[in-house]
C-alpha cells in the first residue's frame, strides 16, 4: 500500500542583515494552559468553606501586539473536591480546555485568572503554559530580496547534530587545492531566490534553525515548517498535529 505524504506546515516571515547569521526560532502558532495548581490559603478552602463541590475559572487571554486584543480562546480550569476511601477532602486542579495565546517574547503578557484576586486570601494558582516553540523535522526556506551570492540553511548548533561553521570556511573549503571535498559543512546552500529544503530524522527534530545570508543584500527569508507523515507512520504519529 502507497504512503501518502501529509505536511502540516506553520509559516513565517526572517529579515537577515547581508554578511550575517540569524537564528530563527521555530514558534508554535499560539501556546496552551498545559497545568494549572491551586493552593488553599491557610484558614482552609472556600470550598469547603462554601459547601459547594467545585468552582471553574476561565484563564484570561493577553495582550496582542501593540496592545490588541488577543488572540485565541481562553482556557478553563476547575478546582474541586476529592474525597479518599477515609472521607478525607483534599483539592484537585483540572484543566477542562487548554485555550490558545498570543506570547510575546520570553512570558505570556496578560494571563490571569478571572474573577480571583491573588491577595485576597482565597488562594493562589500556579499555571503552567507549554513551550513557545516546537520541534520539527521539515522546514523549507525560500530567499526574498537577493540577486547574486548564497544563502545557507543549518540546524541549531544546539541540536549537537554536528560542529558549525560560518560562510567564509564554506568558501574557502571550495577554493582549496583538493576542492570542495576537503570538507563538509553543516547546511544546505541556496542560490538567490530558490528554495531549499532541510529535513532531519524524528530523533533529530530541531526548534530553530540559523539562516546565513551572503547574498550582498540584506533579505527577507519565508519560512515553512512543519511535521511531515511518510516514512515511518508509527513512528511519525508521536509528532504533534499542529504547532
Amino acid at each position: 500500500m502507497s504512503q501518502r505524504e501529509t505536511i502540516l506546515p506553520v509559516c513565517k516571515l526572517f529579515d537577515v542583515t547581508d554578511g550575517t547569521i540569524g537564528d530563527v526560532p521555530l514558534a508554535r502558532t499560539a501556546v496552551y494552559l498545559d497545568k494549572a495548581k491551586y493552593t488553599a490559603p491557610a484558614s482552609g478552602s472556600p470550598l469547603l468553606l462554601s459547601g459547594v463541590d467545585s468552582f471553574t475559572y476561565n484563564i484570561s487571554g493577553g495582550e496582542g501586539i501593540g496592545n490588541v486584543p488577543p488572540v485565541g480562546t481562553s482556557a478553563v480550569i476547575e478546582v474541586s473536591i476529592v474525597k479518599d476511601s477515609t472521607d478525607t477532602s483534599s483539592i484537585k486542579t483540572s484543566v477542562l480546555t487548554k485555550g490558545s495565546y498570543e506570547e510575546l517574547g520570553s512570558s505570556t503578557i496578560g494571563i490571569g485568572v478571572e474573577g480571583h484576586k491573588a491577595n485576597d486570601g482565597s488562594g493562589t494558582f500556579d499555571l503552567t503554559m507549554t513551550p513557545t516553540t516546537g520541534s520539527v523535522p521539515y522546514i523549507t526556506v525560500t530567499d526574498l530580496s537577493g540577486t547574486v551570492g548564497y544563502f545557507r540553511v543549518f540546524p541549531s548548533s544546539a541540536a549537537d547534530l554536528y560542529t558549525s561553521s560560518t560562510g567564509v570556511e564554506v568558501e574557502i573549503g571550495a577554493q582549496l587545492p583538493t576542492g570542495p571535498a576537503a570538507s563538509g559543512f553543516p547546511g544546505v546552500i541556496g542560490a538567490p531566490g530558490t528554495t531549499v529544503v532541510l529535513t532531519l530524522q524524528p530523533s533529530m527534530a530541531v526548534d530553530k534553525i540559523h539562516i546565513e545570508n551572503q547574498l550582498k543584500v540584506d533579505s527577507r527569508f519565508a519560512i515553512n515548517y512543519g511535521v511531515i507523515k511518510d516514512a515511518n507512520p508509527l513512528r511519525d504519529q508521536q509528532f504533534p498535529e499542529v504547532l
